[in-house]
């Protein structure tokens, strides 16, 4: 549940750097940020669950499910971000970098939540 709520505060956070950044540097703030947003969200809880069940397990089935979650990760991602660039062809550039930004962002916070639980 701690986890839930601090991949939450994170996608806040960073919907709010964005709009601050937008906002500062004049650029227009896009509504498919907010997408972003919780289509990571959504990603990061979806392979965080695949994780923690994964800590259950013992010797190398701890593994496998790990491997799983970076492949749906990265098949969703793609799917999500094709479809988004498909509709919103005149924002590319803005929208990949935000996506990049975003997903390097909550793969760290999936790094950080999986190396805190195997220390416990």
């Amino acid at each position: 549940m701690r986890s839930a709520l601090l991949i939450i505060a994170v996608a806040i956070g960073l919907l709010l750097f964005t709009f601050g950044f937008t906002y500062v540097t004049g650029g227009l703030w896009n509504q498919n940020f907010l997408y972003i947003g919780g289509f990571q969200v959504f990603l990061t809880v979806l392979t965080d669950q695949i994780n923690l069940n994964a800590l259950n397990m013992q010797g190398r089935g701890v593994i496998i499910p790990y491997l799983i979650s970076i492949v749906l990760k990265l098949i969703l991602s793609i799917i999500f971000l094709v479809v988004l660039i498909k509709q919103n062809s005149e924002a590319v550039p803005e929208l990949v970098i935000v996506f990049l930004v975003y997903y390097a962002i909550f793969s760290a916070l999936e790094i950080f939540l999986v190396s805190r639980r195997t220390k416990k």
